[in-house]
């Protein structure tokens, strides 16, 4: 594991110890969606986005999860904000969930996905612009949904026809290194940089 980088390394760096600062702050109680605490949570994201210059936007919508002879419905509310590019073509998307399961405060799933996200941010605001706009997406009852802010942003939200790129955050586990555990069906040449050919 690399050695944890310290808070008063320079602003164009990510460190672990301020973002470690956010999951303190995110992850007091249980915070499920729905319950006040997630909306604390939500409210802490938002300020902390603002801080850093950006303007955010809340997505508050019904998603409807469809299930074995039933569909769900759930009230979400996804935070995102974008940094803007030089010379955009496609998005880069980086997401995680903020809402916790009823009974974990959810230091590792997802306060750590989202100190991540915060984190990166805030490093990208210190650092020239990248060529491409960064959107940070925050969603809304990943736990119990399951996935519904998720489901919710990819059917009814119009930056998704800008997107380029996914980078889905997750906290698995709560020791060992990160590693990427899933892919989709045309990852090969984000994961490789040669281009992938039909069998």
């Amino acid at each position: 594991m690399p050695a944890v980088v310290p808070a008063r390394a320079p602003a164009t760096e990510f460190s672990a110890e301020r973002a470690m600062e956010h999951i303190r702050a995110i992850a007091q109680e249980p915070h499920p969606v729905g319950s006040p605490e997630n909306a604390r949570v939500r409210a802490y994201i938002i300020s902390q986005l603002e801080e850093m210059g950006l303007s955010p936007e809340v997505q508050q919508t019904t998603a409807l999860i469809p299930g074995r002879g039933n569909v769900q419905a759930s009230t979400v509310y996804n935070v995102m904000a974008r940094i803007p590019g030089t010379k955009p073509s496609r998005a880069m998307l980086l997401d995680a969930h903020y809402d916790s399961m009823p009974m974990t405060p959810g230091a590792s799933d997802c306060g750590s996905c989202v100190a991540r996200l915060l984190e990166t941010a805030r490093a990208l605001q210190a650092d020239p612009p990248l060529q491409n706009d960064v959107i940070l997406l925050f969603t809304d009852d990943e736990e119990l949904g399951p996935m519904a802010g998720a489901a919710a942003f990819v059917e009814q939200h119009a930056w998704i026809n800008e997107i380029g790129l996914v980078l889905g955050f997750e906290g698995i586990g709560r020791t060992g290194p990160s590693i990427m555990f899933e892919t989709g069906p045309n990852s090969g040449i984000a994961l490789s940089g040669v281009p992938q050919t039909k069998a």
